[in-house]
């Protein structure tokens, strides 16, 4: 609780785990299914359907995702961006990179980001090969990999 009597404490949030088998990243930009639809903790009433987060309530939402990759190509490199009601967000992260040659097979794509939602808005990833020589040009190990979103305000 702030000075000025209002309660500014969290109480809508969820995390999310990557579940299933380990999914390729290809040139075309896709949503994934990729998480477990129970999440690992919560509080508020959340869903998914493996593909995209459901937010309960409107407000101010912190958004962090982090996914574990590893290549199979020269050098790929690999996008991801929020989508809100499958429509991608203007930002997105290209923090991988691999150099399969020199023996650097893994690397990780880690976004945060605010977004203002309505309640019922859904949350997923897109995601796109980026650099690479082959398709697919790198693989998400789902079980390495989350989400979290979190109501500020």
């Amino acid at each position: 609780t702030s000075s000025g009597g209002a309660d500014n404490s969290i109480s809508e949030y969820a995390q999310y785990i990557g579940t299933g088998t380990n999914e390729d990243v290809h040139i075309t930009e896709a949503e994934v299914n990729w998480m477990s639809t129970t999440p690992a903790f919560s509080s508020g009433t959340w869903s998914n359907n493996g593909t995209r987060i459901t937010v309960p309530t409107t407000g101010v939402y912190l958004v962090t995702t982090n996914w574990y990759l590893s290549g199979t190509g020269r050098r790929p490199t690999i996008r991801i961006r929020l989508a809100v009601n499958g429509t991608g967000i203007s930002e997105f992260c290209r923090n991988t990179y691999m150099r399969i040659g020199a023996g650097h097979n893994n690397s990780s794509a880690n976004m945060q980001t605010l977004l203002s939602l309505t309640a019922n808005d859904t949350i997923s990833v897109l995601t796109i090969g980026d650099a690479g020589d082959n398709t697919p040009v790198s693989t998400l190990d789902k079980s390495a990999s989350s989400i979290s979103v979190v109501r500020l305000a």
